[in-house]
């Protein structure tokens, strides 16, 4: 999703959240945390402004920054972006909880990986109903077949390590102290 940005000559730099990648949880278990090292990262580069770019759950840590730093980040921009609302509802976070945690996830991602090859636009849908508010069945009707691969074949890599137990934890709502100009 970083191609528009450097097809238009935008350096870009896209950290791993923590608990994602090769990052560590601790290298910021909450937005605020997060930010902070971003916030020190950003000036040991050299930058003196940004644009704050959050997708997902990374949403969160993009209006933290903004709010935390808006002598830093001049603009935001949120992609498909959770709230600070509690999310996702109390159910899917319970078992969220017992599915994604440090023992279980391997588990939990190979059995989604097998079954995106054994089934993959019934797992297309499956995943699709909890990341819309639409009918899943006409989301996956809407895309094309490029795109299906392309879902299909991202959904058989995926993992979340620890960040998306993380990302279940409350945070603190900051929105209130955004100041920028926000593209959602």
């Amino acid at each position: 999703g970083e191609d528009v940005f450097v097809e238009n000559d935008w350096s870009v730099l896209q950290p791993s959240r923590p608990g994602y990648g090769a990052t560590p949880l601790e290298a910021g278990p909450s937005p605020a945390e997060f930010v902070d090292r971003i916030a020190k990262l950003v000036s040991e580069l050299g930058y003196t402004s940004v644009c704050a770019v959050g997708t997902s759950a990374g949403g969160r840590s993009a209006m933290t920054f903004a709010a935390n730093y808006p002598e830093l980040v001049t603009n935001l921009i949120l992609e498909s972006s959770v709230s600070f609302e509690e999310w996702p509802d109390r159910k899917t976070r319970r078992v969220a909880r017992a599915a994604f945690n440090s023992f279980i996830e391997p588990i939990t991602w190979g059995i989604t990986h097998q079954l995106f090859r054994i089934a993959p636009d019934a797992m297309l849908r499956a995943m699709m109903g909890s990341l819309s508010t639409l009918p899943s069945k006409s989301v996956v009707e809407d895309f094309s077949e490029e795109e299906r691969k392309k879902l299909n074949s991202l959904f058989k890599q995926m993992r979340s390590g620890s960040g998306f137990s993380n990302d279940l934890i409350p945070s603190e709502d900051i929105t209130s102290s955004i100041v920028q100009p926000t593209l959602i």
